[in-house]
């Protein structure tokens, strides 16, 4: 086996232990999305699960605010966080977590039956109260582990620089297809990929079916995709292959622009994996970050990917980092970490920057 093999069947042990990290710091098949809007609340972070949580019944005194009563002094009635909220008035950021956005079967987990897929989603006062631009983000994990709560802080940093952000769940690998590893195999690594594509298009046809509800654009090249790891490579799929003519008309989508830290997508140096680029100048933008000591996925294949973009796509900001490997450390990502320049800048702050320019917001 290559040393390129074994660097990619280890892909993402790191992709799992991420998920601690940032949380302690800070569809092959017909779909079947949910219909019913969802409305925001200001909750706590709650552990992911396949189907929407009911919400409590309240209590006789506190009963829900009705549609159309008097906002609470400085909140707009009109705004959608207030509107959709049965409860409380929006507190910035608020939140939506647990909603259904659709369902899928997976080639590689059949015996789970079809899927029920859910996302999170965020807003700020800054988040326009509507044709809001949209982030959709993508965990880590191998394409094995992970959930969307992993990236709740860098999704509330988005929102409160004037995004609709929904960090969304995505169909996985089940770790007994892989004696227990929590790394998707080589050979199922891209089918994985593929149905995560799926999926996160999936996710934003919900919210563009719902824009008049959340306050979303329907402006498809108004929103973005971004991802850690294993969200990252999927990200870039999304992003690359979206516009392309190899793409089902139903699945196409041109996006705004997208980013990736600690990802790639496939090219002339991937080919062992039977992997085939799709650049081209109808592309989005793109951000890469990448640690030039990435043991798990190699720091080549990041730079190589942004410098793919800039000659044949829609161009590429690269951000490589000497010393650091996989994981990131909370002040690298969202801030406040020593050492930091504009050549190695904080990576969320850096991508709001990013988006609220190409996306226009």
């Amino acid at each position: 086996m290559s040393r390129r093999a074994t660097i990619l069947l280890s892909v993402l042990v790191a992709f799992a232990v991420i998920g601690g990290v940032i949380v302690a710091t800070s569809g092959k098949g017909r779909t079947n999305p949910a219909e019913a809007a969802p409305s925001f609340a200001t909750q706590s972070p709650a552990a992911p699960s396949s189907t929407a949580v009911p919400e409590p019944t309240p209590a006789a005194d506190e009963a829900p605010t009705a549609t159309g009563a008097k906002a609470p002094e400085g909140v707009d009635p009109n705004d959608p966080a207030f509107v959709l909220n049965d409860e409380d008035p929006c507190v910035s950021p608020c939140s939506k977590l647990d909603v259904t956005y659709g369902s899928a079967t997976s080639v590689l987990n059949p015996d789970a039956g079809r899927q029920s897929l859910a996302l999170d989603l965020f807003r700020s006062r800054k988040t326009p109260k509507r044709d809001a631009p949209v982030v959709i983000l993508l965990h880590g994990g191998g394409f094995v582990e992970g959930n969307r709560t992993i990236m709740r802080v860098g999704a509330e940093q988005l929102a409160n620089a004037g995004f609709l952000v929904a960090s969304i769940q995505y169909r996985l690998v089940p770790r007994e297809r892989n004696n227990g590893a929590p790394i998707a195999k080589t050979a199922d690594i891209l089918v994985a990929a593929e149905e995560a594509t799926e999926d996160t298009q999936m996710a934003m046809r919900y919210i563009r079916r719902h824009a008049k509800e959340l306050g979303a654009t329907k402006t498809k090249d108004r929103y973005a995709v971004g991802g850690y790891s294993a969200g990252a490579i999927t990200a870039m799929r999304v992003a690359l292959r979206g516009g392309d003519k190899a793409t089902p008309a139903s699945r196409r989508w041109k996006l705004g622009a997208a980013f990736g830290i600690s990802g790639f997508e496939c090219g002339r140096w991937t080919k062992e994996y039977g992997c085939k680029a799709a650049y081209d100048e109808a592309d989005p933008p793109i951000q890469v970050f990448h640690g030039e000591a990435d043991s798990i996925v190699s720091f080549s294949w990041g730079r190589d990917t942004c410098e793919e973009a800039q000659l044949k796509g829609g161009g590429c900001q690269g951000y490589y980092y000497p010393e650091n490997d996989h994981l990131w450390s909370s002040g690298t990502m969202f801030g406040g970490a020593k050492g930091l320049t504009k050549r190695r800048p904080a990576i969320f702050p850096t991508v709001a920057t990013f988006l609220k320019k190409e996306l226009a917001a």
